[in-house]
């Protein structure tokens, strides 16, 4: 039986109608500026064919591979340019709204974890040695494969296999050609059951698919900065991002040149991409603008939005394209003021005793969830404390997407520890799942190393805080990156198909003590969630 057929008759009613997402602090009514561009076209020749092979265990990088790793992660996840510092209004009570629960407080009843697969240590590239505690883990599943990247590896779960199933390997270093870095992204098409993957390649990045049926078979395009008709010489692409609308699948990357970085974006035909074809495509850059979120749940307009390059924390842009256009409308709204976070810019996520360090400095206010739902867009992005707030937490912003106006804001906060990196995505019903890292400690109170938790916003909880579970419990300090303790880059959630009722996220932690310990490494985790409506969609599937 389906999530659709369970809903009662009282529930049946909130299933057949759209539930708007609860906002909690109204925005202004200003009204919206609004401006059209046009796309740029351009073509490219047919993808290139491979075999993959999967392994048991992942191959182990060679002295020159790790080196030339370190070079190509020494310039990625690039930061955006730093505005003059505008301290948000202190917030009242009423308007900061309801903060999270403590993680030993009693978990929500119907919030169900359908599977948590670990992924060895020995499943990352080699062992624990080479894993990086930047895991930036992203998934998707067809029901009988589970696909997930992170740092640094490439796997498959097949839930068929003999024995419940196993993860097996595929090595990226050398798949697509050497040069691999970091930021891989992947993405389940359902209506094509196309399996898509993003990494970045140094100057520029390789988009590849494979059928749902094997994962075996793929097809890939390197693409550069030349796909925007700039010079791939002059420019480098940075931060890569993945989503796909009814016909097209969208690659948004910032692109660093001489005078800095700024976002953009490609549209590119799912049809022509799954037969490895050659084929025309839309592209798009803003140099005024930082960093593209495009959204989950797209159909036949795709949107995104940015926070970075306007007033920073105090304007958001939400940019709109339809499939039967070459044009792309620009809306600029006023929403609620927050206080922006920069790399390592006096944010504080540690413990106050200083036992837990503080792991989001590297961190900064980029959007980093995005989803269109029930007739709302909405995007999230992470901001410092202050005006109220006592530690660093993840701000949602919601706009009607009828006429792009803004509605309000909530947050996912806690006086007891930061939150960070938070995502959403919605499933098959509107609902929204999500995913987001917190840690820290308030004074007299316990510690917590950074972690994992998933969050669902849906009929039975559609009110700040939510329904929050704290899945996974850190057991030590991130490392340092250039003397700043880095975390993130980010988290992912996807619905879980073929259903897609329940969600599959992604999530990790430091297990084996603190960063530099013997055995210590960030452990990556698979987990599928949901409500107890969910598990027939779910159990069809689930061998571990």
């Amino acid at each position: 039986m389906s999530n659709k057929k369970v809903c009662s008759f009282v529930l049946g009613f909130a299933c057949l109608i759209a539930i708007p997402q609860q906002f909690l602090w109204a925005g202004s009514s200003t009204a919206p500026v609004k401006n059209m561009v046009v796309a740029g076209t351009r073509t490219t020749g047919p993808g290139t064919k491979l075999l993959a092979k999967y392994t048991d265990k992942p191959p182990i990088l060679t002295q020159e591979q790790a080196r030339k790793l370190q070079e190509e992660w020494a310039e990625a996840d690039r930061s955006g340019p730093m505005q003059p510092a505008h301290l948000a209004p202190m917030t009242t009570a009423a308007q900061r709204g309801r903060e999270l629960r403590t993680p030993n407080s009693a978990a929500p009843g119907d919030f169900n974890i359908y599977r948590d697969s670990l992924i060895p240590s020995g499943g990352i590239d080699g062992g624990f040695g080479d894993s990086s505690y930047t895991m930036e883990a992203s998934q998707g599943t067809n029901g009988r494969f589970v696909f997930q990247t992170g740092n640094w590896y490439a796997s498959r779960f097949d839930q068929n296999a003999p024995g419940g199933g196993a993860w097996a390997y595929l090595n990226p270093f050398s798949l697509f050609g050497s040069g691999f870095c970091c930021d891989q992204v992947t993405q389940y098409l359902p209506d094509w059951n196309q399996q898509y993957w993003l990494l970045l390649f140094g100057q520029g990045v390789v988009l590849a698919n494979s059928p749902g049926t094997n994962l075996n078979n793929w097809c890939s395009y390197s693409i550069d900065a030349s796909w925007w008709g700039l010079d791939p010489t002059q420019y480098s692409l940075d931060y890569n991002d993945l989503a796909y609308s009814k016909n097209y699948v969208y690659v948004a990357v910032n692109i660093f040149g001489p005078s800095g970085g700024f976002g953009s974006i490609l549209r590119l035909p799912t049809d022509a991409m799954n037969q490895c074809a050659g084929f025309g495509y839309n592209y798009y850059y803003d140099t005024t603008r930082f960093t593209f979120k495009p959204v989950a749940g797209a159909t036949d307009v795709m949107y995104w939005g940015t926070n970075w390059g306007g007033n920073n924390g105090s304007d958001f842009r939400i940019y709109s394209w339809a499939e039967n256009s070459g044009s792309i409308g620009i809306t600029d709204n006023n929403i609620n003021a927050y206080n922006f976070e920069y790399r390592n810019n006096g944010q504080f996520c540690g413990s106050v005793d200083g036992v837990v360090s503080s792991w989001c400095n590297y961190n900064d206010s980029r959007v980093k969830g995005g989803y269109r739902a029930n007739g709302v867009l909405g995007f999230s992005f992470d901001t410092t404390q202050g005006s109220g707030y006592v530690f660093p937490y993840v701000q949602r912003e919601y706009f009607q997407e009828s006429n792009l106006s803004y509605t309000g804001s909530a947050q996912l906060f806690a006086s007891w520890a930061g939150v960070q990196y938070g995502t959403f995505t919605p499933n098959a019903n509107g609902n929204i799942g999500g995913a987001f890292s917190w840690g820290g400690g308030a004074t007299g109170g316990p510690d917590y190393y950074p972690g994992t938790a998933f969050l669902i916003d849906d009929d039975f909880a559609p009110n700040q805080p939510w329904s929050v579970v704290f899945q996974i419990f850190g057991q030590g300090n991130t490392c340092t990156y250039g003397g700043i303790p880095r975390w993130g880059d980010y988290t992912t959630v996807r619905p879980d198909y073929p259903a897609g009722y329940a969600w599959i996220g992604s999530g990790w932690g430091m297990v084996g003590g603190n960063c530099g310990a013997a055995g210590a490494y960030s452990q990556p985790h698979s987990v599928t969630f949901g409500r107890g409506r969910d598990a027939s969609d779910v159990s069809r599937w689930n061998k571990k």
